[in-house]
């Protein structure tokens, strides 16, 4: 989950009438604000003409605005220590994989959620990646690398096809 949708999951939780109104309206901007992110992430020409590029930046601005303004009426954001240590190389590898950290073999080739992990991954998932949180699936391939001794060609043979090394600054 984004750190605006925990938020929001979070406000909706308060249970006050204001926060559920607020709740509401920001899962619906922040779901409209993903859904384009994803199609410029998959359709890069649009993204580059003057409309795309307009479009590209009110949904980033959209997020931005979100969050701040949950965090405004106290909504709680996900600790930082929720998630593994190498989150950031997690995340990079998830925005060359999937648009979305719950997609159920969006590529139609038999890999799940937003690392886009086969059927019961190495033994660290159980079935469908998809039905995990960011923070399990981030944890599962966490485990995994650490279990092959932080081996670059453990990245490689996972996520080779876009050269992870190069794009996520993991060369060794």
């Amino acid at each position: 989950m984004t750190t605006a949708t925990l938020a929001v999951a979070s406000l909706l939780a308060a249970g006050s009438a204001s926060a559920a109104s607020l709740a509401r309206t920001q899962i619906v901007r922040t779901h409209h604000a993903q859904n384009l992110i994803s199609f410029f992430d998959h359709h890069r020409k649009a993204a580059e003409t003057p409309k795309g590029e307009r479009l590209l930046w009110q949904a980033i601005h959209t997020l931005d605005s979100t969050v701040r303004s949950l965090q405004a009426v106290g909504a709680a954001t996900p600790a930082a220590s929720e998630f593994p240590p190498h989150h950031t190389l997690w995340v990079c590898i998830h925005n060359h994989e999937a648009p979305s950290w719950y997609d159920h073999d969006s590529g139609h080739n038999g890999h799940y959620g937003g690392l886009q992990m086969a059927w019961n991954w190495l033994g660290y998932v159980n079935g469908d990646a998809a039905n995990l949180s960011q923070a399990q699936q981030e944890w599962a391939a966490e485990k995994a690398w650490a279990a092959s001794g932080y081996s670059y060609s453990f990245l490689y043979g996972n996520w080779y096809e876009w050269d992870n090394a190069d794009v996520c600054g993991t060369t060794g």
